[in-house]
């Protein structure tokens, strides 16, 4: 178990509220923007018009548009026959426990509706304390891979822990290497009185890490999901107010950063 995993337990009654309310809006979004927002194609001519948005392969363009010709280097990246590798990056919210299936399992079901060959991945497979029941879905079982961490900070995801540096993100991604980070990261950063600039620069870290990683990465980055105390949902509100500047300082063509609004 995570150094993380406990740490948030006596707030479970409010991370119920969390985990209820992401099972049902946060893959409705996900798969919204994943729709709307990113365009799924195969490769194509230049100056060609796309074809199915749900064939296999990544290839992206942000919803404001960088112009047809956006696409034309990113649909070299990879194979277009290969999954898109989908990685879930956060805390509990991401993880989920053994009563709540998390919004992984719905967005997998709306990913697999839609016809998108894809993969999700990272170096855990296990919600908090043990995995629910997830159903499985047209003759497919669940893919439980996803780096959520139960009661992290945006700079934990960033250093581990002194005892722990091997665990933290730039080593999960000697492992995997994503194509699209599903990133809703920083709830437990405000509950900890942690400055909403310094959580917003760790975000900012977490990007260049990710693109160190895949220049061409995708990031789909959340405003957070609000929280029962209002007193803490008004710091939320401060750190959901620095998302979109985030995304705009930090996002370019071959890799956009494209804002999910949970809140």
């Amino acid at each position: 178990m995570h150094r993380g995993s406990y740490r948030m337990m006596k707030r479970i009654k409010t991370r119920s509220y969390w985990l209820t309310k992401c099972n049902h809006a946060l893959p409705t979004a996900l798969a919204i923007t994943l729709a709307g927002g990113i365009i799924l194609f195969a490769p194509v001519p230049a100056g060609s018009e796309p074809i199915n948005p749900f064939e296999n392969g990544i290839r992206t363009l942000s919803k404001h548009g960088e112009g047809k010709d956006s696409r034309k280097s990113i649909a070299r990246l990879r194979n277009p026959e290969a999954p898109v590798r989908i990685l879930p990056l956060g805390d509990s919210i991401t993880q989920a426990d053994m009563g709540h299936q998390s919004y992984r399992y719905n967005l997998w079901v709306k990913l697999i509706d839609a016809g998108v060959n894809f993969d999700f991945v990272g170096s855990m497979n296990m919600n908090l304390n043990a995995n629910p029941t997830w159903p499985d879905y047209k003759g497919r079982s669940f893919d439980p891979d996803h780096e959520g961490h139960w009661g992290w900070r945006a700079d934990e995801i960033l250093n581990g822990f002194p005892d722990q540096r091997d665990e933290r993100l730039s080593e999960w991604l000697k492992t995997y290497t994503p194509d699209i980070v599903l990133i809703h990261l920083g709830t437990n950063d405000v509950f900890r009185s942690q400055s909403t600039s310094g959580t917003a620069d760790e975000l900012k870290q977490v990007i260049k890490v990710l693109r160190d990683d895949n220049p061409n990465v995708v990031i789909l980055l959340a405003k957070l999901i609000p929280v029962l105390n209002m007193g803490v949902n008004s710091f939320i509100d401060e750190l959901n107010s620095r998302i979109e500047a985030i995304a705009v300082e930090t996002g370019n063509p071959a890799s956009p950063v494209i804002v999910v609004d949970q809140n």
